[in-house]
């Protein structure tokens, strides 16, 4: 091979390197919709982990249980007619990008002119990452999103709670927009936060009720 024709193709394959270290590997890329704006759940009672099972449950699929189950919130319950739900919804554009949660509850029990406020658990993969990557964070659990003086948490009235706010508003720069940022929601509800005893875990859960 001549001088002449290798030096050619190495000059090719360098920039061929450099068009790649430029442009970003691909498999370090994020993989997300469109979009995705709302999210909506219904809740139910809290209840902590099964970690020393002395049961099992009934049916085809037999799991490990623990008898009796141990709520979170030994005060504050569902009643009868009790229901609750979580909304939240990506709002504005780029830099003004926030998400506005909502928190509704009705028929409660136990906890009259006590202080809840929603929570999250998620995990964040974003492009604003130090090293210039994407990047995936560790796991956030039981955020309190919401300070108990301010509209973000509610206080029980008539067995009702509503709670409304921005997440900007409540933790200054928790949502930073033009980042493709993906919030994978591993868990979501509403706590008591004032009171005794505390709560060992959410008082409410984002989940499904099956008669």
């Amino acid at each position: 091979m001549g001088e002449g024709l290798m030096l050619k193709r190495l000059l090719c394959t360098a920039a061929g390197v450099a068009v790649l270290v430029a442009v970003g590997a691909p498999a370090f890329a994020q993989s997300q919709p469109k979009k995705a704006k709302t999210l909506k759940a219904e809740l139910v009672g809290g209840y902590g982990e099964c970690t020393s099972p002395n049961t099992t449950t009934g049916g085809v699929l037999s799991l490990p249980a623990c008898s009796p189950p141990v709520r979170n919130d030994e005060v504050c319950s569902f009643g009868p007619k009790g229901s609750g739900k979580v909304i939240a919804k990506v709002k504005g554009k780029g830099e003004d990008s926030d998400i506005l949660i909502k928190a509704i509850l009705k028929g409660l029990q136990g906890c009259e002119g006590e202080t809840l406020c929603p929570v999250a658990s998620v995990r964040v993969t974003t492009d604003n990452c130090s090293n210039g990557l994407d990047c995936t964070a560790v796991d956030v659990q039981n955020l309190q999103v919401g300070i108990p003086a301010a509209d973000g948490c509610c206080i029980v009235e008539n067995g009702k709670c509503k709670a409304q706010a921005n997440v900007n508003e409540q933790i200054a720069g928790a949502i930073v927009g033009n980042n493709n940022t993906g919030l994978q929601i591993l868990g979501c509800g509403v706590n008591r936060v004032t009171g005794a005893p505390a709560t060992t875990g959410p008082s409410f859960t984002c989940g499904l009720l099956v008669p």
